[in-house]
């Protein structure tokens, strides 16, 4: 972040004709940076920042799956920012944007500007910081927030489910905690998050835990597989093509 911000220093001082300066904040970045890269060799991105969005809609799957119906039909019919208006706000996630210097490059490109402007080709310096500078990469990761809310659902469910003999406040508190993971779960498929296949052995993992625990029954280790599948449809949530 200090290497990056000295960058910013650069580039504002060469901007206010401050060479001598600018050279200065260069060195002082590079010399950041190389420590960084002496630590880590293989290391290709250098986290500066990271900014979290949350998105959320108040809605049931009925209502998605509606938009998503009426959409589609405006899309048949070629009224494509019908379908874009309709279905804007339809997302639940977290969005965590992460900001990282490319080390590949950034740091050879701000050595080049000091050695610009020592050569006083200081417009080239400019650009050449310049162009560095609009090379951050962000990398967005996608939490989706029906498939956190069932796993935080089933988290408050598994002691309920693996107690012996439950009396009838707790049962019922069981079978309250599995309908809403359900819920949440049917809200993922219908935003589309992961794959279709992924979520639905979600679901029919949960169908399994419901059968196991009905009545006072207790199910052991039953929560294993569904603990690694909300896994799977996280990763696969991440690695759709984001536009």
């Amino acid at each position: 972040m200090s290497a990056l911000q000295d960058s910013y220093t650069a580039f504002d001082l060469l901007m206010a004709g401050d060479a001598d300066k600018a050279v200065a904040a260069l060195a002082r970045a590079t010399g950041k940076l190389d420590i960084v890269l002496a630590a880590d060799p293989e290391l290709a991105l250098a986290p500066v920042d990271v900014r979290v969005t949350t998105h959320d809609v108040i809605a049931t799957p009925a209502d998605v799956k509606r938009l998503r119906d009426l959409a589609e039909a405006a899309l048949d019919d070629g009224r494509l920012q019908d379908a874009r208006r309709l279905i804007a706000g339809m997302a639940s996630e977290h969005v965590v944007s992460t900001v990282n210097i490319p080390l590949a490059s950034y740091p050879a490109a701000i050595k080049q500007a000091a050695a610009l402007i020592h050569a006083d080709r200081t417009e080239e310096a400019r650009a050449t910081l310049e162009t560095a500078l609009a090379t951050l990469v962000v990398q967005d990761t996608i939490v989706p927030l029906p498939l956190a809310r069932a796993e935080a659902l089933l988290a408050l469910a598994q002691p309920l489910a693996e107690t012996a003999q439950r009396n009838a406040d707790e049962t019922a508190r069981l079978q309250r905690l599995l309908d809403d993971a359900r819920l949440q779960i049917e809200l993922a498929q219908a935003l589309g998050y992961a794959t279709r296949g992924d979520l639905d052995a979600v679901s029919d993992e949960l169908d399994v835990i419901e059968d196991k625990t009905r009545g006072e029954a207790s199910g052991q280790r039953l929560f294993d597989r569904i603990k690694a599948l909300f896994m799977q449809a996280n990763r696969r949530a991440n690695t759709s093509p984001q536009p």
